[in-house]
């Protein structure tokens, strides 16, 4: 019996030694487990970071499965820049503040780089945020950084502030850097050839020549780009045409776009314009054949375009159905097309199918007809959860094109209230307005906007312009104004508008010390800066000032200013546009 015991004890003192033994071996186990753990997650969220990149990369982008591994990677791991740069490339696709937000944690992360925070500046151009931008740009110089990218930045935000001689002296130091690659150099003649200044548009002119000269893809970026523009000489269009023609890099359209410029000059008859064009490709490939019935139905070719498709053609294929009802719209082909848009099973979506009736009534006079086709296109996009800020800009465009002011501005409103397309809408309904000549109402939306972006400098400054062309408030919008300058003395539109304020407060001294101020091209700023700039001189009467504004009169487009700008240097009312 005690011999049992003794044997038990015995046993029970193995066990826990056994035990114990296990415990001490599990710890570093369970210690060295962790970390090797952390390791595998961080390893398979930039892996999968990694396939996202590739996605975005195909043709054309896989967004859908892009998104997804992004996401699942930002699962495992918060912290990796690789997994924070993806999701935001992600984002940039789908939904631009989300893409902000992530690019705003990339540059403050220890191991950001140069690019991620210029990706981040050109986003918050794309959401017009103002103050991040110039935030940024302060930091590229403080850093001393003047990169040919940084140089880019900076030439779209001299541009946006009407600094137009800042972003050309910029421009044509990048065309003069022949390291650069070719978009960039022609960023310069594209700033000269679409001014209204007849010198600027010669230096463009000048720039392009030098740059057409070989086979290389200059030659080809630059020719792609004179054919463009309508203000090029004969000689110049012609021999770009001719490069585009022969280039051994050239594509389909290149050519196609080369005739159609030779048949705008004279240069060819139509019928010869069209065996020519048809020689270049080969009918049987349906991409080829795709690319040239989309040619022609973008010059106007309606009725080439309806001989070379047929409806059984159209009726199987969504992008020529598109395209063949609008050649039967321009040849005005009624009956048919009529038939085909009220047709059960057309390749078509309902949403595209009620905007094309609605556009047909509207040709046939049947206003009631079109609006309820327009009330239908609504309700579709009502009825969807995806893609709705895309549908609502192009009914917002129809609307515009009609001419159906309530209509558009009530789509407007609705596109402000969606957070991504806030800004753009807002300037899509001032742009509106302000053709429309209804400077008070611009003011009322300035003011509700201004409740909730506070802070924002643009607004505060547009919002201080309006009130000054009005007449209201002028002590306020002067201060307003004078505090903005304070922490951005460069910006010329703040300039502007505390010059209006000196001068509706009849200080017409200390406006013409603000003008003097300013070192810019007064002829190559915008029509409504002239008029403030010309309401100066003109309060003046010093005749050393006749020679500058008959300079800036000439190139004064009237038609563009407020009918308050208008009165500033006493222009009679031009009839309003529609």
């Amino acid at each position: 019996m005690d011999e049992h015991i003794r044997q038990r004890e015995r046993l029970n003192k193995f066990f826990k030694i056994l035990l114990w033994t296990g415990l001490i071996l599990l710890l570093p186990a369970i210690f060295v487990a962790r970390p090797v753990y952390r390791e595998f997650k961080v390893w398979r969220a930039n892996a999968l970071a990694q396939e996202a990149a590739e996605l975005l990369k195909e043709t054309p982008p896989n967004v859908y499965l892009a998104y997804q591994k992004a996401m699942s990677a930002y699962a495992l791991t918060k912290n990796e820049i690789e997994v924070l740069r993806v999701v935001a490339r992600v984002y940039e696709r789908i939904h631009p503040i989300n893409a902000f937000n992530f690019w705003k944690v990339v540059v403050e992360h220890p191991e950001h780089q140069l690019d991620d925070r210029i990706q981040f500046t050109k986003t918050a151009f794309s959401l017009n945020k103002r103050e991040v931008i110039l935030e940024q740009i302060r930091w590229f110089e403080e850093n001393h950084i003047n990169t040919p990218q940084v140089k880019i930045i900076k030439i779209q935000w001299y541009q946006s502030e009407s600094r137009i001689e800042h972003a050309l002296r910029l421009a044509e130091e990048l065309f003069n850097d022949t390291t650069v690659d070719t978009e960039m150099r022609l960023v310069y003649p594209k700033l000269c050839l679409i001014s209204s200044n007849a010198n600027l548009q010669n230096k463009g002119i000048m720039a392009i020549e030098q740059l057409i000269t070989g086979f290389d893809e200059q030659t080809l970026a630059a020719c792609r780009l004179v054919i463009l523009f309508n203000n090029i000489p004969k000689p110049l269009l012609e021999k770009a045409c001719l490069k585009l023609r022969n280039h051994p890099h050239s594509q389909l359209i290149d050519r196609l776009n080369s005739y159609a410029v030779f048949y705008r000059l004279g240069n060819i008859r139509r019928d010869t314009l069209f065996s020519q064009t048809e020689a270049l490709f080969d009918n049987k490939n349906p991409q080829q054949f795709l690319e040239y019935v989309k040619w022609l139905s973008m010059n106007g070719f309606s009725k080439q375009f309806l001989t070379k498709v047929t409806l059984e053609q159209a009726l199987n294929h969504k992008d020529i159905f598109s395209l063949y009802i609008k050649a039967l719209a321009v040849d005005n082909n009624k009956s048919l097309l009529k038939e085909l848009l009220n047709k059960p099973k057309i390749p078509i979506e309902e949403f595209y199918r009620n905007l094309l009736l609605m556009h047909y009534h509207k040709n046939e006079n049947d206003p009631k007809e079109a609006k309820r086709y327009l009330n239908k296109a609504i309700l579709c996009v009502e009825s969807q959860k995806n893609n709705i800020p895309s549908k609502l800009w192009q009914i917002e465009t129809y609307t515009r094109q009609m001419g159906w002011q309530e209509d558009h501005q009530m789509i407007v409103l609705n596109l402000m209230k969606i957070p991504s397309e806030q800004r753009r809408a807002f300037e899509t309904l001032v742009t509106s307005l302000k053709k429309q000549g209804k400077t008070q109402e611009m003011l009322k939306h300035y003011k509700a906007l201004i409740a909730q972006t506070p802070q924002d400098p643009i607004i505060i400054n547009d919002y201080a312009y309006l009130r000054l062309l009005l007449g209201i408030e002028i002590k306020d919008s002067i201060n307003d104004v004078k505090k903005l300058i304070k922490d951005h003395p460069k910006f010329l539109a703040y300039h502007i508008t505390l010059t209006l304020g000196y001068l509706r407060n009849n200080q017409i001294n200390s406006a013409m010390q603000t003008l003097q101020g300013i070192s810019t091209d007064w002829l190559i700023v915008s029509n409504h800066f002239k008029a403030t700039v010309l309401a100066v001189l003109l309060r003046l009467k010093n005749k050393d000032n006749d020679e500058t504004i008959r300079q800036l009169l000439n190139s004064l487009e009237p038609e563009s200013l407020l009918p308050e700008e208008k009165a500033l240097i006493g222009l009679k009312q031009v009839p309003l546009q529609k």
